[in-house]
């Protein structure tokens, strides 16, 4: 359905597009240990990375948490797809919680959305997390997990 996916320059290997939970984000964000490689892993390994305007709130919440001013965190300059999607996901947020019964609501929403973005045609979706109970859950919904 249009969603874009971009050749890797290594002899037309397909990159994967990706879906970004905040944990990893956030870890970029704040320069926690690792960020600048899994920064710069996430730019050459992927196509595109989408992500829920539900991870801006999750970002800001933890930047400010972490004592910066609001106004000045740097999320818009992240090469981010916002996945626009006003409808309700009963039937993915259903299919999460099978996976697993125990996951945080905003963990579920954005597997539901990952969810989502696979039956519209991104079937090679990776998903991108650095908590485990979500990366688990996310395996188990057959999505590949690199972090």
């Amino acid at each position: 359905r249009g969603l874009p996916q971009a050749t890797g320059a290594k002899l037309g290997r397909v990159k994967p597009a990706a879906y970004c939970d905040s944990s990893v984000i956030v870890q970029i964000l704040l320069g926690q240990e690792g960020a600048p490689a899994l920064a710069a892993r996430l730019q050459k390994e992927f196509s595109s990375i989408y992500a829920h305007p539900l991870l801006e709130a999750e970002c800001l919440a933890a930047w400010v948490r972490a004592g910066r001013m609001a106004a000045e965190h740097p999320l818009g300059r992240l090469p981010l797809l916002w996945v626009a999607h006003s409808a309700r996901m009963t039937g993915e947020l259903a299919t999460v919680f099978e996976s697993d019964s125990h996951l945080r609501g905003a963990d579920a929403f954005h597997l539901a959305v990952a969810t989502y973005l696979k039956k519209q045609g991104l079937h090679s979706l990776v998903f991108l997390s650095l908590d485990r109970r979500q990366t688990v859950a996310a395996e188990r919904l057959g999505f590949l997990c690199p972090c």
